[in-house]
């Protein structure tokens, strides 16, 4: 067909035009993505990329100038690029349906007569292969396709999977599909380019083959970065590596970073495994969404596709959760549905059913086969239809949002699988409710036998409750019962089984009973009836026995206490005789005729931690049931021969050597040379770890581990191949070895026979001290009681051992005077914390705040200054944020660590008997106290007045302080002084250090970054040109008493406002008569009491936090408009009020240097100190400072009368 006014171009100037000339590098085209953030990028592709991709893509993907090619994609995809170019550049003809026919494929396939079509898997799915006649080649690409839509189609087109970044010019990779071959994940060679494997973490490290890492795309194809965006074109766009750069020299060029994570197969394609942004995170667990989809789709029946996400619920605090989202075939009948207004949940997601909910249940119970509980989904969602997106993808992000959407009670009714609410009545089941509806602190009658534990506001951590008070209870439930059950009538069934207690009492061991079990021990294991001779050439061999009783010694002894154990512990290890027996000791102490204890001792030649495990367990089960196992253990011998012959057959020890080959330790900066490395010489040193989050370490670790082949099984045996004497023959020293001893669960069990015990100390020790050491460093780790305790031992010898020593006793301590042996606590500073340091680093005198006070007793002469010493006194004893001093961290990534001590004596300054002004004068102009590294960060005065009255000062950094605390050093004070203050320890700020590390940064990140987008710098105007920042001497303070504040309250009760709303409000506007803006911007002082920690009220310590204020104070705006608005955004606030003010800050995007505001507001309630007799002991604060950064603090205390 030829347009009509294409007749006319032959009458036009028929003169020939010089064609513009391109360079390769020139854009040819812009498209936009919107990756993983949803956020649009606009990808820039030279004509040279385009140019090279369109001929090797077109090639590879069976396009010719036979090919009408069906241009079905939208123009906002790449795909639609090629459609075009690439069909122009082959011969192609493209054929162009119509909006209205492209809703309708099959027909404009038909009519067009198209033979070569490009789809999405989410189109592909959900169309019938018989209905296309003429299709002789299929392309499917953009998302990853499941073996049963290719099986559908391969036998009836030349299929093709296509897989290609829009950053690398459309296509990458291509392959051809058959029956033979139907692999959806697997994307093939690449093409017009070349494709490599990297570490996630480090593009710098190639990964081995068949390895998992991210895939980089190397070639002429690679775009030339996204369009006014360099920091993002930087992370995707990097730099040849240096192992590229030493393969290609001068013409190494940019690649791309995927974010895919693949592997190469057995033939050298491509695999892919994943997205990297897929890789998500659930309450400290590691995710794969497209692992669980993909047993998703393998369990549940019909099921036509699946989606795994996370979904963050809106409202409250609800906990984000794993969700499945079901397209299944049932689904059709309500397809009509689907045409609705697609902007609600309902439209979207299909009606809750029975049915649904018992192929749930189904499904749930055969994935728990095969994943862990974290990775089951709690919430599944029926869809009417898969949402997609413009490009043809599926729209994850719609999924999320209107799942967002549900309420608590919607999602009950996916899951619930009759609408009856079934009550329990057994006493498991009774138990159960009661032990959730506490914990979720839930009505009893909300709890029914099919409540979805974290449906009705479970998480982790409540399951952890539940388990805890389960216990306490008498009913063994775990955390991945809860997690795998979620309901009571599923949890209860499975409990019936332990329906008796657990907890075992105490009982005496029969000593025959346990002669008996010690020899069924030996006996029914090998190595303890080992035997070791050595030959003439000074071979070790090892023989068995058939003799028991040679084999290990039992003895009883009755003590009087337990000191007495020395002599029998230390006679009973040296009894061991490696060649006559015994092997192993047992001695069973009776103390003071009631309490029980066993040694029992075994040479290391004949067991292992593990060993000691299998002995411990078998004596128990002995003394528990009277008799062991019927199946016999594998003997150590046979082990040793079946690993002998299993190298010698299978493994070749070149390839079974370690890939990572251990570096020689560096002698010369040990100063090993010469010297020994024996027992003897090793020093030792540990710490406890009781709290701590290391799952990324764990994660990061186990990653590495996984890379070492068989995990180093075939190491060891491989050893003892024949061919094996020159490739296993090195024995240097070792730098460092690490023995992880884990833990002895069975030993820690509430019921358990054995209970672990300290030794006594004895002058025999475990292992010979002339024993030869493995490595300079040997580095011992045990869980115990939930702790983990590390142990060093080095060479005392080596040079370099001191650095260690100092590093493990916390060397930063000693150099500030502090002895480890005086340290209660340790733990990170707080995000206020490290912003208020840093700003006194640079000027001493910020936030260094300084309150005056005097005590009058009107029920005595005078007060008693003695005892107001001792009440001060008692306060820092009570609360460790008055025994806190700061030193620098010794975290790679921390900046301030603070450090509790536990005894300290708190230095009071005592002043002269004076007049009140000369004492208040004194006070007033005390010279600057410098706060510094080891040292408590305040200083107390207290003067007595001629008059009898006593003046105190405190001068504190706040690091330490804030507006509460002052009000609660006050009232506890006064509580001191007349013998009233609880003798118990306060609350400790560690709790809220704890709470902060549990909170999101990303979540709160994302509420800062949408709340300050698109704000300006609001700064109040200097009365002078050259007006610099405030100091001490220049801060000048004006009060405004605003008398009865009765009226305001009443305001504000009426249109549900607060003090501080109206308060913030009214600054506003007057920042916008200075600034002359109508959008204005301040900070504002957060109390932070309102987090879930018990007596945050009464705790001292800074929970204040620096928020932003942003407002709009337009001419238009009516001002009850703008009080709800600033009620509302203030609301919203509180959710994120702990997020650093530093990271906020950047949130807002300002140049280097520059702030944001320089006015911030606090509000402040004000508490009348009393204890009962207010009159008898009257607290005025007199005086003070309290010096800020910024220019203007408009600062508001009121009380229940009164506002200033």
């Amino acid at each position: 067909m030829i347009d009509e006014q294409v007749v006319t171009w032959e009458n036009q100037d028929s003169q020939p035009k010089q064609a513009t000339v391109r360079d390769n590098e020139d854009i040819a085209y812009l498209i936009f993505t919107s990756g993983s953030t949803g956020k649009p990028k606009g990808v820039m592709i030279s004509h040279g990329a385009l140019a090279t991709s369109a001929v090797s893509h077109g090639n590879a993907l069976l396009m010719d100038n036979r090919s009408r090619v069906l241009q079905f994609a939208s123009y906002a995809f790449d795909a639609a690029v090629l459609e075009h170019i690439t069909s122009l550049i082959m011969g192609a003809c493209i054929c162009i349906p119509s909006d209205t026919e492209r809703h309708n494929i099959p027909k404009s396939v038909a009519g067009f007569e198209a033979n070569w079509v490009l789809l999405t898997p989410a189109v592909a799915r959900a169309l019938d292969p018989s209905d296309f006649k003429t299709i002789r080649t299929l392309v499917i690409g953009g998302e990853a396709i499941t073996e049963k839509e290719l099986n559908a189609w391969c036998t009836r087109v030349n299929l093709l999977l296509a897989y290609g970044p829009a950053e690398c010019t459309i296509i990458s990779y291509a392959r051809h599909v058959n029956e033979e071959i139907s692999d959806g994940r697997t994307l093939g060679r690449c093409i017009g380019g070349s494709g490599w494997v990297v570490s996630p973490d480090d593009s710098n490290q190639l990964v081995p083959v068949g390895a998992v890492g991210e895939l980089l795309i190397e070639g002429p194809i690679v775009g030339l970065g996204y369009l006014n965006d360099p920091e993002k074109t930087a992370d995707a766009f990097i730099d040849p590596p240096p192992w590229l750069v030493e393969l290609r020299g001068n013409s190494a060029r940019h690649i791309y970073k995927s974010g895919d994570l693949v592997r190469y197969t057995d033939n050298g394609e491509i695999r892919f495994v994943g997205r990297k942004d897929l890789q998500v995170k659930l309450r400290g667990n590691r995710i794969e969404l497209g692992e669980v989809e993909s047993h998703l789709r393998a369990s549940f029946p019909g099921i036509r596709d699946a989606v795994a996400e996370i979904v963050k619920p809106e409202g409250g605090d609800r906990e984000a959760m794993l969700v499945a989202f079901v397209y299944s075939s049932d689904c059709e009948s309500q397809a009509e549905e689907a045409m609705m207004p697609d902007h609600t949940p309902e439209a979207l997601f299909g009606k809750p059913c029975p049915d649904f909910s018992r192929r749930v249940q189904l499904m749930e119970a055969q994935m728990s086969k095969s994943l862990p509980a974290y990775m089951i989904p709690v919430v599944y969602l029926p869809l009417r239809y898969l949402p997609l997106t413009g490009s043809g993808k599926l729209d994850r992000k719609k999924l999320r949002a209107m799942a967002a959407l549900l309420s608590p009670q919607q999602l009950e009714q996916y899951d619930t699988p009759t609408n009856s609410n079934e009550m329990p009545t057994t006493t498991n089941e009774l138990l159960l409710q009661q032990v959730w509806a506490r914990v979720l602190n839930k009505d009893l009658e909300s709890v029914d036998l099919h409540s979805n534990f974290f449906r009705i506001g479970g998480d982790s951590i409540a399951a952890m409750q539940v388990v805890s008070q389960c216990s306490a209870a008498g009913i063994t439930v775990t955390v991945a019962d809860i997690f795998r059950y979620k309901t009571i009538s599923q949890l209860s069934s499975v409990l019936q089984k332990s329906v008796a207690s657990n907890y075992a009492p105490e009982r005496s061991i029969d000593a025959e009973q346990l002669g008996s079990a010690l020899h069924e021990v030996v006996q029914r294991h090998s190595m303890l009836r080992a035997r070791f001779s050595q030959n003439q050439h000074g071979e070790w061999r090892q023989t068995i026995t058939s003799n028991v009783s040679t084999s290990y010694r039992y003895q009883q002894h009755a003590i009087g206490t337990i000191d007495s154990t020395d002599p029998i512990l230390s006679e009973s290890q040296l009894a061991i005789d490696l060649q006559r027996g015994p092997i192993m000791v047992a001695d069973l102490i009776t103390v003071a005729g009631s309490e029980q204890y066993l040694f029992i001792a075994a040479h290391h030649l004949v067991t292992d931690l593990v060993s000691w495990r299998i002995i411990l367990g078998g004596l128990e089960n002995y003394l528990s049931e009277g008799s062991m196992p019927l199946a016999a253990p594998l003997s150590f011998q046979t082990w040793c021969t079946l690993q002998r012959e299993y190298a010698a057959a299978n493994l070749d020890p070149e390839h079974a050597r370690l890939d990572t080959q251990l570096p020689q330790p560096p002698n010369d900066y040990w100063g090993m040379d010469g010297k020994s490395n024996l027992v003897k010489d090793s020093l030792h040193a540990g710490f406890t770890l009781k709290k701590c989050n290391i799952i990324d370490v764990i994660t990061r670790t186990k990653d590495k581990l996984r890379t070492v082949p068989s995990n180093g099984w075939a190491h060891f045996p491989s050893s003892l191949h024949p061919k094996a004497q020159d490739s296993f023959k090195s024995r240097d020293l070792k730098e460092v070895t690490f023995n992880f001893v884990g833990a002895y669960q069975q030993l820690e069990r509430s019921d358990s026979l054995f209970q672990m015990t300290p030794r006594p100390s004895t002058s025999v020790s475990d292992v010979s001290q002339e024993l030869c050491r493995f490595s300079v460093i040997d580095v011992v780790v045990e869980l115990k009681d939930n702790c983990l305790q590390f142990r060093f031992h080095f060479n005392k010898h080596a040079a370099g051992y001191r650095p260690i020593l100092a590093w493990i006793t916390n060397y930063s301590l000693a150099q500030h005077g502090i002895q480890t042996t005086n340290v209660e606590d340790v733990y990170p500073s707080s995000p206020i914390q490290r912003g208020i340091l840093l700003s006194q680093a640079k000027e001493a005198h910020h936030y260094q705040t300084h309150i005056i006070w005097k005590m009058k007793s009107s029920k005595e002469s005078s007060v008693h200054i003695d005892r107001v010493i001792a009440a001060w006194r008692r306060i820092v004893a009570r609360h460790p944020i008055f025994r806190t001093v700061f030193v620098d961290s010794i975290s790679q990534d921390g900046f301030v660590d603070q450090v509790v001590l536990k005894n300290i004596t708190a230095d009071v300054i005592v002043m002269a008997p004076d007049e009140e002004k000369n004492l208040l004068l004194t006070l007033s102009e005390q010279t600057e106290f410098a706060v510094g590294n080891g040292k408590l960060p305040y200083r107390f005065s207290i003067g007595q007045t001629l008059a009898g009255d006593v003046l105190c000062g405190l001068e504190i950094s706040h690091a330490l302080y804030d507006g509460i605390t002052k009000q609660n050093i006050l009232h506890e004070l006064q509580c001191g002084y007349w013998g009233t203050l609880p003798l118990c320890a306060g609350p400790s700020y560690s709790d809220y250090i704890s709470y902060l590390g549990k909170q999101s940064a990303a979540l709160h990140g994302e509420y800062w970054t949408n709340y300050l987008h698109g704000v300006t710098p609001c700064h109040f105007p200097a009365s002078s040109a050259n007006e610099k920042q405030p100091t001490e001497n220049t801060l000048q303070s004006i009060e405004i008493d605003v008398g009865d504040s009765s009226m305001l309250r009443r305001f504000c009760e009426v249109y549900n406002l607060t003090i501080s709303n109206i308060c913030q409000v009214a600054w506003g506007i007057v920042l916008k008569s200075y600034v002359n803006s109508e959008n204005v911007c301040f900070g504002y002082l957060s109390a932070g009491r309102d987090v879930p920690i018990p007596h945050a009220q009464e705790a001292m310590g800074p929970f204040i936090n620096m928020l932003v204020c942003r407002m709009d104070i337009s001419e238009s705006k009516p001002v009850m408009e703008m009080l709800q608005d600033n009620q509302n955004s203030f609301v919203d606030s509180l959710k994120h009020q702990h997020y650093p003010l530093a990271n906020i800050l950047h949130a807002a995007e300002l140049p280097s240097g520059g702030s944001l505001f320089n006015t911030a507001m606090s509000l402040q309630n004000i508490k009348v100190v009393d204890t009962g007799d207010q009159s008898s002991l009257q607290i005025e604060v007199i005086g003070g400072r309290d010096p800020s950064e910024v220019n203007i603090n408009p600062s508001i205390p009121q009380n229940a009368y009164s506002a200033r």
